[in-house]
């Protein structure tokens, strides 16, 4: 991207946000207050955070009625949506032009990553039940949480109880491809307890996901959990969260029959289907004397997951994987008045991580058969210093010791400058990460199909970003833009069959821009665009990432509080993508169109315990791919019933 370019995008974007902000008057007076965000080892409030964050709140899924957790991130700037086909199907989010599986994924503070999948999430499985809030921290983030962080991190957090007497909710829907879906929750909290119980139930017929045929590929999702918290004094509490989630997916695989056919190296119609269960659980305590500048907390974490894939119905490979997370975090904080009005924070923390993997073939002699391992021990420090309660400074480091490759440190600095008697902030962030070769890449087996490599060595990563904030008209109205630069060595790349370290430097760099307005109290609308220029070691554009994308969200209250319409709009420009061959023929590579989703859902309510909702998701009818071959369902329509005690 020339610099030219970007200061024209930049001049275009601020002429918006003139224009938006002229048209809002000085009624209505509507605060948007600062919200505190897991961006450092300690949550801190919006306007000391010099990372680029967006929340996704509980009350902007319920407005948007969304039961997956890919179409909220579609609207986030600098993020990027692959989906290989239609609901349940494989779908990847990118961070700023990075891999998919440089995203780091908490639930509850849980390391989420799929071991036996690449330590990539997969996000086609995550539903909205029960979350409270989604906290997406975009550039480096390994000093803070290590490998897989070189994109970013999305932190997803679930309901905790609300006060008072216990709040039941239930919520059925059907539509379209004759799906279902019933999800409740119980949710309750008193002085020395709290506690959520969730889980939901999801299934439809589906859609064909081949270009070709006329075979649906359903899905079926059941999803329970539990977040609880006991306090049995002030200063002292312990949190148990667990999650389980078993889905049921058919798809159809891509065909790489020899020789040449026309259908090679596309989505073939086949009766073909996956089995995935995923566990995640963690316990930890936390004591903080009420009297002392000191606070201690100690936890386990475990992630298990088991994935079988089924050729024509008939068992063909599969894999389990399992990390299990030690911690321990201490922080001391004080101030000092008299210096700067200073405000210190300074925590120490340790991490042991043992990760354990196996590959499973089709019988109990099956070359794929193997099982691995891998422990890791992590120290982190982190310095976070506040004053004259305008300047905030956060420094990291982080070491890994890990027993097969080369020790690692990485840093991160952020600042956060918000300039006296006005509503401008400036905020930055520097920072280095690395991300190990994943189990299938080391040592993966599967014969005529692919050989791990073991001599991989771990990528690399360095960047920056630098942003401004401004705040119009008492808070109801703030614009920020960011510029974004990275670069990456030793980028992990497949050749035939296998997989090597890349020779050369792959770059990102590219500008977000969001906003978000409340108009009036009962009008408000969000919006971003992000321009990325994402170059591999060739300097070719790497795949899947759309250099321009936009979104827009508009919400209406009318009918005395009682009715709701919410409209969205997701542009995904022009993007590129492989179509691969067998052996000798070179992969070649094709475009994916450029599209606009609009998803529209009004919500009535009928007494204070019951709504009713429709959603119209695709409202144009496009007809569009995320990943090459793979179709996507047209327009479709579900309605449904919330219950709320």
């Amino acid at each position: 991207m020339r610099y030219t370019e970007f200061l024209g995008y930049s001049l275009a974007l601020l002429v918006i946000v003139s224009q938006i902000n002229q048209t809002m008057g000085d009624d209505d007076i509507f605060q948007l207050e600062d919200v505190v965000v897991s961006a450092n080892r300690n949550p801190v409030s919006v306007r000391q955070n010099g990372s680029s964050v967006t929340v996704i709140t509980r009350e902007d899924i319920e407005n948007r009625q969304i039961r997956f957790v890919t179409d909220l991130l579609r609207t986030v700037p600098g993020l990027s949506v692959s989906q290989s086909g239609n609901t349940g199907s494989q779908s990847q989010i990118r961070i700023r032009g990075n891999e998919a599986n440089h995203t780091l994924v908490l639930i509850d503070g849980i390391e989420v990553s799929d071991v036996g999948n690449g330590t990539e999430f997969d996000f086609g499985h995550l539903m909205t039940t029960n979350i409270d809030r989604i906290e997406i921290i975009r550039g480096p983030q390994s000093a803070l949480f290590g490998s897989d962080a070189i994109g970013g991190v999305i932190n997803i957090i679930t309901n905790r109880g609300s006060e008072g007497r216990p709040a039941i909710a239930l919520s059925g829907e059907s539509g379209s491809f004759q799906t279902q879906g019933l999800d409740g929750s119980i949710n309750t909290r008193d002085d020395w307890y709290s506690f959520s119980v969730f889980g939901s139930h999801y299934k439809n017929q589906g859609t064909n996901i081949a270009r070709q045929g006329d075979e649906k590929d359903g899905y079926k999702n059941l999803t329970i959990g539990i977040n609880g918290q006991i306090t049995p004094r002030e200063s002292l509490h312990f949190d148990i969260v667990t999650h389980l989630t078993e889905s049921e997916k058919d798809f159809d695989r891509q065909d790489f029959r020899f020789p040449t056919t026309p259908t090679e190296g596309l989505a073939t119609d086949t009766d073909d289907m996956t089995k995935s269960s995923r566990m995640y659980g963690r316990v930890s305590g936390t004591f903080s004397p009420k009297d002392s500048d000191w606070k201690q907390r100690i936890g386990i974490a475990v992630t298990d997951s088991d994935n079988d894939s089924f050729t024509n119905r008939s068992f063909s490979f599969g894999n389990e994987g399992q990390r299990t997370k030690y911690d321990y975090q201490i922080t001391c904080s004080f101030d000092k008045p008299e210096f700067a009005n200073s405000v210190h924070n300074i925590t120490i923390a340790y991490e042991y991580e043992e990760i354990r993997f196996q590959n499973i073939g089709p019988t109990p002699t099956s070359l794929q058969n193997q099982r691995r391992d891998l422990d890791q021990d992590s120290f982190i420090g982190e310095y976070h210093l506040n004053l004259w309660e305008t300047l905030s400074i956060v420094s990291g480091i982080r070491f890994d010791d890990n027993e097969r490759f080369d020790d690692i440190a990485a840093y991160r600095l952020a600042m956060a400058y918000s300039v006296p008697d006005s509503d401008i902030k400036f905020h930055g962030s520097l920072g280095t990460g690395s991300n190990n070769p994943t189990f299938t890449e080391l040592f993966g087996f599967y014969p005529g199909f692919f050989i791990g490599n073991p001599s991989l060595e771990p990528e690399k990563s360095q960047g920056f970003d630098i942003g401004i904030e401004k705040k119009f008209k008492d808070g109801r109205f703030v614009a920020d833009i960011v510029y974004f630069n990275s670069r990456f060595d030793d980028k992990i790349i497949s050749t035939f069959r296998t997989v090597t370290n890349a020779k050369g430097e792959s770059q990102r760099q590219g500008i977000e821009f969001g906003f978000n307005a409340c108009l009036t109290d009962q009008f408000s609308i969000s919006g971003s665009y992000t321009y990325t220029d994402a170059a591999d070691e060739t300097d070719r554009e790497e795949i899947r990432r759309s250099p321009h994308t936009a979104s827009m969200v508009m919400n209406y209250i009318f009918l005395g509080n009682r009715a709701t319409i919410n409209v969205s709009a997701d542009y995904i420009g022009d993007q590129t993508d492989i179509r691969f061959f067998n052996f000798p023929t070179p992969s070649k590579r094709v475009t994916l169109n450029d599209h606009v989703l609009v998803n529209l859902v009004t919500t009535f309510q009928l007494t204070k315990t019951a709504d009713v909702f429709i959603r119209i998701k695709n409202l144009l009818n496009e007809d569009y791919e995320n990943v090459f071959s793979f179709s996507t369902p047209g327009i479709s329509v579900f309605s449904g019933l919330r219950l709320h005690y």
